[in-house]
């Protein structure tokens, strides 16, 4: 089922801003929250969307073998039919992330990192991108979409952006965590994902987009400041 822009999203709230301010009312974004509510993306695990060709040349059959007991089955990366409409309004922020990976290595390299308002041709370009990524499954790059409310931010504003990488037993996989108009307290955001036991025991948060491997184990935080398309 194609998710579209004129959805009806629930506002998010979050506890994590360090002090009083002009926050996105975001209050308590979780990845798991995310996971269930937030990201706009219609999935479909049917095998039927990969052909025998795609599984002979998978270095991870597995991956298409759809048991809930397999790990390797959730880490498959499922087709992207996310439609977007013309209709310009601010509503919303939607934020895009893609990446490359390597199957059966800790390794990863963010390409890009885009917050719009705008459904500019920009937007448009990386939205196409994703959809090429994911839909095609020809290429060891991918990336993901997330739409939030906004909350009287505005084009070329500044905010801070933070990605959960982790090992997902066959790569590096990267979840959008959320975005903040300040800095967010950086112990008390790594108990909670570590509290979730989704993505390990062990993690930190860096800065910037350079580094290439979670370390061997848990997980990391990429911490970036972006501004508003």
């Amino acid at each position: 089922m194609n998710t579209s822009d004129n959805s009806n999203d629930e506002n998010i709230t979050t506890d994590y801003n360090n002090s009083e301010g002009n926050s996105l009312n975001i209050d308590s974004i979780t990845s798991l929250q995310i996971q269930n509510n937030q990201i706009e993306e219609s999935i479909t695990n049917s095998d039927d969307d990969f052909s025998s060709n795609n599984q002979s040349n998978d270095p991870y059959t597995q991956l298409f073998i759809d048991n809930p007991d397999n790990p390797f089955y959730k880490c498959k990366i499922d087709t992207f039919d996310y439609e977007t409409d013309d209709e310009e309004t601010d509503k919303y922020i939607r934020i895009i992330v893609t990446w490359n990976f390597e199957y059966n290595y800790d390794f990863f390299n963010i390409n890009k990192v885009s917050a719009f308002i705008s459904k500019n041709e920009s937007f448009k370009t990386t939205l196409k991108e994703v959809k090429n990524y994911r839909n095609t499954n020809s290429s060891n790059c991918t990336g993901t979409l997330l739409k939030v409310k906004n909350n009287d931010l505005k084009i070329t504003d500044y905010v801070h952006i933070y990605l959960i990488v982790y090992y997902d037993n066959a790569k590096c996989n990267i979840e959008i965590y959320g975005i903040f108009d300040q800095e967010i307290e950086e112990d008390k955001l790594i108990n909670n994902i570590i509290n979730e036991s989704i993505y390990g025991k062990i993690g930190k948060v860096i800065s910037g987009t350079n580094i290439n491997s979670t370390g061997g184990e848990g997980f990391i935080i990429i911490h970036n400041l972006i501004y508003i398309e």
